[in-house]
This record gives structure tokens, sequence and C-alpha cells, in this order.
């Protein structure tokens, strides 16, 4: 199998979610560099396909609520406080001297009244607080799109 990119040259990219996998004790670094540079999956993933799915609907009917009503659902948090949204894209930044280029999408950037801005990844499961083993990816994941968006787009995240 080919590996992924200019080995020398390229930047190697790494999806925000595999970036902030490194964050969990069980992390295997052999298998984590397999999936970056030859697309290795592994025997088993955290998160199965379905749950993608989930997030996706989840991330379009929060949207489409959005548009037609022009608030988000009483669910989420600062609710009464966001205003608007601005409509996530691709997020891409090269880490200079790391040769590492992250990327992805979050699922929600909203506005709030005060100006500032939220920034969402919705997950399927409930979140056990503290005691949560998958906390340190949720924190990676979002710090990492807080510092892409505070990066290119001078935009202040919560």
């Amino acid at each position: 199998m080919p590996l992924k990119g200019n080995p020398v040259d390229d930047p190697i990219p790494i999806s925000v979610k595999n970036m902030a996998a490194l964050m969990l004790p069980t992390t295997c670094m052999k298998c984590f560099w397999l999936r970056l540079r030859v697309g290795f999956k592994g025997v088993w993933e955290i998160f199965g396909p379905i749950y993608s799915l989930l997030d996706l609907y989840v991330k379009h009917h929060v949207q489409a609520i959005l548009e037609e009503k022009g608030s988000v659902p009483a669910w989420m948090p600062c609710a009464a406080d966001i205003v608007g949204s601005v409509k996530p894209t691709r997020l891409t930044y090269v880490v200079a001297g790391a040769n590492v280029q992250l990327r992805g999408v979050p699922d929600g950037l909203f506005k709030l009244k005060e100006g500032r801005f939220i920034l969402v990844d919705f997950k399927t499961g409930k979140c056990k607080g503290e005691d949560d083993p998958l906390l340190p990816l949720y924190v990676g994941q979002l710090n990492a799109y807080a510092w892409i968006l505070t990066l290119q787009y001078k935009m202040v995240t919560l």
C-alpha cells in the first residue's frame, strides 16, 4: 500500500479527531502512525459509522431549525444567547516546523448576542463528566478547532 503524500516534502494530513486521539492513554502509537501514513484502520475503531451518521443528522437538524425559526433548539448550550451561525467549512492549518496539516469540520459555530462565538461538536453518547474516558478526546478536538479558528480567522471562541 503506498504512503499518503510525499513523506519528505508534503505535510502529513491529520484530522482533528485523529489528533485528539493522542490525548487518550489507550492510543497505540504504532497504530496511530499506520493510520496516518497508510490508511490502516486497525482491528477496531472507537466510533463506528453509525455514530458519524447520527452526528450528521443532529448537525443538519439544528441548522434546519435555525434557518426556519431563527433560533436553535432549547437543549443546546447557550441557546437563549445564540443569534446566528457561521456555516462551518473544512478548516485546515499547516503546523509550522512539524510537517503536519491539521484538518476537520466542526459541527457548529454559533454567534452569541455579545458578538462572541461558541464552537460546538455534537456527540452521540452522554458525557459522564470528569470521569468520562473519552473526555480528553472531546477536549482535544474542540481545542484544535478553536486554535485553527483563532489562527486563521482571528475569531474569539468560548
